[in-house]
């Protein structure tokens, strides 16, 4: 049965449990006035029983008319040019693999500038992980989690001398990033990706 009483309920919840009776109460009630401004919402209860009132129906709002999105309008100009950008940078791939001197193109843009390849795969530190961790241990159930370190550090010189992260060893593989910067060596490669100008006279190190 419920409280009839505010001083009943009151009671209830100032009651300590038998289990801890002798901790402090707590909370403590009183009947003052509601703590928000401006609601003059009547607030019903049965003395007595347990009964509450329904909740107020929800707002409806009004149902608006959805348009059929358009679809997007390519510029033929545009799409032949992102294509003539694809096969050109993976003619400079081949042309480079090959053993052909620099430059590997007549495109400007190309020869100057440094462009990651049109196939992740043949990336440099892709080409280290693929060779050394990913494909010796495809079958490893672990082999999500050193994926992730490699791509976090992403510097070949640093993951071999890591090894493979499976186990993980977070104190070695810190204490041997530390050396490494010690050493003056390299940790991280996090300018992969960054814009930067070839020198005309002698080819930039492959993306990675």
């Amino acid at each position: 049965m419920a409280p009839a009483t505010f001083d009943e309920f009151k009671g209830l919840y100032e009651q300590p449990a038998e289990m801890a009776a002798d901790l402090p109460t707590p909370m403590k009630g009183g009947n003052g006035p509601r703590f928000a401004e401006r609601v003059d919402a009547p607030v019903t209860h049965v003395a007595g029983t347990d009964d509450v009132p329904a909740p107020k129906p929800k707002a409806q709002r009004k149902a608006s008319l959805q348009t059929s999105a358009k679809p997007l309008q390519f510029d033929p100009e545009m799409v032949a040019r992102v294509v003539a950008f694809a096969i050109e940078r993976e003619a400079i791939r081949l042309r480079k693999e090959a053993g052909q001197p620099f430059p590997w193109t007549t495109d400007e843009i190309l020869k100057l500038g440094s462009f990651t390849n049109v196939h992740r795969e043949h990336d440099t530190v892709t080409r280290w992980i693929t060779t050394n961790w990913r494909d010796p241990c495809r079958t490893d159930d672990h082999l999500w989690f050193a994926m992730t370190v490699a791509r976090c550090i992403n510097e070949p010189a640093a993951l071999a001398e890591i090894g493979y992260p499976v186990p993980f060893d977070p104190d070695r593989m810190r204490s041997i990033l530390e050396t490494r910067q010690a050493r003056g060596q390299k940790c991280f490669r996090s300018d992969a990706y960054n814009h930067r100008h070839r020198q005309t006279k002698a080819p930039a190190r492959s993306s990675s």
